[in-house]
């Protein structure tokens, strides 16, 4: 009578693994991350597993490199996303907490176009960006991101 629970327990806890998918895997993808051939300069980088279960792992680019554990093995989908810049702030206003206005670009110079990605790339159902993802450390894509 003692061995029936034990073996409940036991078959209840390899069907959970099994549904879970622990042997499915999980990868390490280091890469770059370009807007208009320049290094990005800073976001988080997200792969969502295209499988059954979505499964999904962050990242944070930092001077367009990034490294991500834990990304799940198979089809995923890129999700990249940029990082507000803190607001800039003269020596005298930081006690104030006022924040300095932005500078203005000089006369007769198009101000050039900020290094940010284009919100599409913000979400896996728009995003078009795809990666295949194998168990264990691999290089990632180098992505170069056009942004007019």
């Amino acid at each position: 009578m003692h061995g029936l629970p034990r073996f409940v327990g036991l078959f209840f806890l390899l069907t959970v693994l099994v549904a879970v998918g622990c042997g499915s895997g999980v990868g390490t993808v280091t890469g770059e991350v370009k807007i208009n051939g320049q290094p990005a300069p800073g976001g988080t980088i997200t792969f969502v597993g295209q499988e059954s279960v979505k499964k999904a792992a962050t990242g944070t680019i930092e001077n367009g490199k990034y490294t991500v554990t834990g990304v799940p093995a198979g089809k995923v989908k890129i999700v990249l996303q940029n990082m507000a810049p803190p607001p800039m702030m003269d020596d005298k206003d930081k006690d104030k907490g006022k924040v300095k206005p932005k500078p203005k670009p000089k006369k007769g110079k198009p101000e050039p176009k900020p290094l940010v990605f284009p919100s599409r790339y913000g979400n896996e159902k728009t995003s078009d960006l795809e990666f295949t993802v194998i168990k264990g450390e691999q290089p990632g894509p180098t992505l170069d991101i056009k942004n007019e």
